[in-house]
């Protein structure tokens, strides 16, 4: 019996202890009274600094509470964030964190299946509580709030950013990005169909034998992010008109029949590949692409060795010599330039992949509801898109109409890499709220969504000058003209259940996709490239890939009745 006694009294201690030493000194107790919706609306610099951990992949800031947007969060709301950088795999990274229940408060969740994993768990509090705190956003949201309540099966987890995105510039086309000193030397070429381009880089390799003296490659690809081969090597077919790339996994959607189809199976995903392995077979496919991550790509973009990139159009021109800049120039597979195929542009208004919610880890959650709720108003969007007024952007004395202060156009003019480090526009956003709808004034909350901002402050004049030389309007001319828009709607909001017998499935059908896909791409003759997909078709055949397919139907078709 004592000694009953004296391990109860020793694990009291523990506790004790432990309760003690999880007390943060710099925040201070919750306001008692939280039932009326004026009090937990009060200002939040009364309530205590509240520091919260937000896991970011890919952001250049390290200091976000100094950072001009962040000083802002911080004296309007008392909320400070600091920003854990992750460079991994981070669906893995998520499954980690809710194992060991060390998710932060505001917890990023890349796709639904995680988000399915963090409801099960119990891991995510439900949002409709917070619903009389949060009226901006279940007004902004209103179209996509039934969408993201799917996972939930009919109660709110979660809300997505980068959604909706309708403003002018909002088409992602991640084509070939390619040294604008070789079109010019030929030119000016309009480059389409995959045939015009291994023939276009075939003789480029010989024109252009090196630079900074290393040797070129025809084509450099980032198949070495976590993402890249599962992403790439199959992306060709949403270059066509109706197919719609709703993730990395083993369905897509056709809009033409408004259903799900396997991908490895599709026509315009076998010619994906094949563009792939001819790239390879002819030399002109940079090796280094099966372990090159987008990092590199942008080190031989500045170096000159890559003539042209796939897909990655994102990093900044700054250091790369001006006669060499790379501009954005359309693919399709030749079948589908002799279909006369158009150029769909995903307009995504559901994007699972950027899915937030707040957890049972979060010390004051209202706060974090006040937060979301300023985020989804104009006043929010504006501060952290477009920044502070008079500082950033001022409205104009004759048209009422906001436009860049001179210092915010000089330093897009400049196009400073380091400029944002000490602003944070737009780093804040995207786990709060990130979409681009028009303000009440009739403008987009970030300027830079305008068209006519967009190539006069992010394109180099190299780049503007290859624009023209095209023949092009702008730099987006030749999408808009061939623009086939193809909304992701409910489509996105549908997954399956990765702890299913289905999703163990569904898994097997991607985790073979991509072990296959590098043998495809490595073939040494056209002869061996089809040998190896009718033995990767074989293998696939064994798979009850029907039934999952028809699962997603079923979803799908359960969803929009429970939609009405």
């Amino acid at each position: 019996m004592k000694k009953f006694i004296s391990i109860a009294i020793i694990i009291f201690i523990i506790i004790t202890v432990l309760v003690a030493c999880g007390v943060d000194a710099n925040v201070d107790e919750p306001a008692t009274d939280t039932t009326d919706a004026t009090d937990a609306r009060q200002p939040t610099s009364d309530l205590g600094e509240y520091r919260i951990q937000i896991i970011r992949q890919g952001t250049p800031i390290t200091d976000a509470e100094n950072t001009v947007v962040g000083q802002y969060i911080r004296d309007r709301f008392n909320i400070v964030f600091d920003f854990i950088s992750y460079a991994g795999d981070i669906r893995d990274r998520q499954s980690i964190m809710l194992a060991g229940g060390d998710f932060n408060e505001i917890q990023y969740m890349q796709r639904d299946d995680i988000v399915s994993a963090y409801i099960g768990a119990g891991a995510l509090l439900d949002l409709e509580q917070f619903q009389h705190l949060m009226p901006d956003f279940w007004q902004r949201f209103e179209t996509q709030i039934p969408l993201w309540r799917v996972v939930g099966n009919g109660t709110l987890y979660k809300w997505e950013t980068h959604v909706p995105l309708m403003g002018e510039t909002d088409m992602s086309f991640y084509d070939m990005f390619v040294r604008s000193d070789v079109l010019e030397y030929y030119g000016w070429p309009t480059l389409v169909s995959t045939s015009e381009w291994i023939e276009f880089l075939k003789q480029a390799v010989i024109d252009f034998p090196e630079s900074s003296g290393l040797p070129t490659v025809g084509v450099a690809v980032n198949f070495g992010d976590p993402w890249g081969l599962a992403g790439l090597s199959q992306i060709l077919y949403e270059k066509s008109d109706h197919y719609i790339n709703l993730g990395n996994e083993g369905v897509l959607f056709n809009t033409l029949t408004d259903r799900f189809e396997g991908i490895f199976d599709n026509p315009d995903v076998k010619d994906s590949f094949r563009f792939f392995n001819a790239l390879y077979r002819y030399g002109l496919l940079d090796l280094e692409s099966f372990t090159d991550t987008t990092e590199r790509l942008e080190e031989k973009a500045h170096s000159g060795v890559a003539l042209s990139i796939f897909y990655v159009n994102w990093f900044p021109q700054g250091g790369i010599p001006a006669y060499r800049q790379y501009v954005n120039m359309p693919i399709q597979s030749d079948a589908m330039v002799a279909r006369g195929a158009g150029r769909q542009i995903r307009q995504e208004t559901t994007r699972d992949f950027d899915s937030y919610g707040i957890t049972t880890n979060a010390r004051y959650p209202e706060r974090i509801a006040e937060l979301l709720n300023w985020a989804a108003s104009d006043e929010g969007q504006i501060v952290l898109r477009s920044g502070l007024e008079g500082v950033h952007w001022e409205r104009d004395a004759t048209t009422g109409r906001r436009t860049f202060t001179e210092s915010r156009r000089q330093s897009l003019l400049e196009n400073d890499p380091n400029w944002n480090l000490n602003v944070g526009l737009n780093e804040f956003s995207p786990f709060l709220a990130h979409f681009n709808m028009l303000a009440d004034d009739g403008q987009y909350h970030d300027l830079l969504v305008h068209a006519d901002y967009y190539d006069q402050f992010f394109l180099t004049p190299r780049q503007r000058e290859a624009v023209e030389m095209l023949g092009w309007e702008n730099s987006m001319s030749w999408w808009i003209d061939n623009m086939v828009p193809n909304p992701t709607g409910l489509m996105g909001a549908v997954h399956i259940d990765s702890t299913t017998e289905l999703g163990r499935l569904h898994q097997q059908m991607t985790d073979m996709r991509v072990r296959w896909t590098a043998r495809l791409i490595m073939a040494s003759s056209v002869d061996e490239f089809y040998s190896l997909y009718e033995e990767a078709m074989a293998e696939y055949n064994m798979l009850d890939h029907q039934s999952v397919i028809d699962e997603f139907n079923r979803l799908l078709d359960e969803a929009r009745a429970a939609l009405g």
